[in-house]
């Protein structure tokens, strides 16, 4: 399963008997955050206060948005959530039926682009421009099964790698992929959507250094920290002998998780990002790569 890590943090807290492990962490940094009107009042956290956000209720960002609240001193109890299906959530902040909305920013700005709005229309607040320092989507699974299936997990990874690197070498092979499959999609938005992705998320400086899912036991340690105190869980930790969620136990190798070597057959990520992309930081927009 691909999924969000913080969530599968915050779901083992709630099911212990059924707790979930990541194996690979694609997103290096997460997508999560909040988008409102560039026309808007609201250009930091605190002016937030006061104000009406709409998501989906299982929505990532608006899960984690008690632990930014708390980190940047909002009086939450002064917002309002509003309940919304996914396919209406940008609709209600064009209206202005919503002040702001909460989701990922590759998902919410080819939205509002293919709503036929521009770029400079709308205002983005990463969570990571503000005190949040999270990992993004990972690769899930039951530890009953990698453990009775190791060499079908480090092969499911191997594909995976091998399909960000295509994916970051030919964008428009991976693009024309996908339309196979959803032939409506257009050319332009799923491009930017891509560009932005891969700035936000995939090809980050610590990935540049180190690697595909190079974790930090010290940032996964500050995270979990974070996660318990903003989300009301029980405190965890890192077992000390541990290897960070069990990347290098069920990748192809820990030389893989290091540098991308030849023990996991691809080519390293850096000379791939290099050559593919422009890096402009972590508020890059969906044009600011080319």
């Amino acid at each position: 399963m691909y999924a969000d890590l913080n969530s599968r943090i915050r779901f083992n807290d709630q099911f212990p008997t059924q707790k979930l492990i990541a194996v690979i962490i694609a997103h290096d940094k997460a997508t999560t955050g909040l988008a409102t009107k560039s026309e808007s009042s609201i250009r930091l956290p605190k002016d937030l206060e006061g104000k009406r956000i709409a998501a989906p209720q299982g929505d990532g960002s608006r899960q984690l948005f008690p632990l930014f609240a708390s980190l940047n001193k909002l009086n939450e109890s002064s917002i309002t959530w509003i309940n919304v299906a996914p396919e209406l959530r940008e609709t209600m902040l064009l209206r202005g039926e919503a002040d702001a909305i909460s989701g990922d920013s590759p998902t919410i700005m080819p939205n509002i682009l293919s709503m036929g709005q521009p770029e400079s229309s709308i205002r983005l607040i990463p969570y990571s421009d503000y005190g949040l320092a999270l990992y993004g989507k990972a690769l899930i699974v039951k530890p009953e099964f990698a453990e009775k299936n190791p060499e079908a997990v480090r092969n499911f990874i191997r594909g995976v790698v091998h399909g960000i690197n295509a994916l970051i070498t030919d964008p428009d092979a991976a693009l024309a992929s996908v339309k196979k499959r959803d032939p409506l999609l257009k050319d332009d938005i799923e491009r930017g959507r891509i560009k932005m992705t891969l700035a936000y998320a995939f090809v980050t400086p610590n990935v540049l250094k180190n690697g595909y899912s190079a974790v930090d036991p010290t940032r996964l340690e500050g995270l979990l920290k974070e996660l318990a105190q903003g989300l009301q869980l029980r405190p965890c930790r890192l077992p000390p002998t541990a290897t960070p969620i069990g990347i290098c136990r069920h990748a192809p190798s820990c030389a893989w998780r290091n540098r991308m070597g030849p023990a996991a057959g691809f080519p390293g990520v850096r000379a791939i990002a290099r050559h593919s992309l422009k890096m402009s930081g972590s508020s890059a927009r969906m044009g600011d790569l080319s």
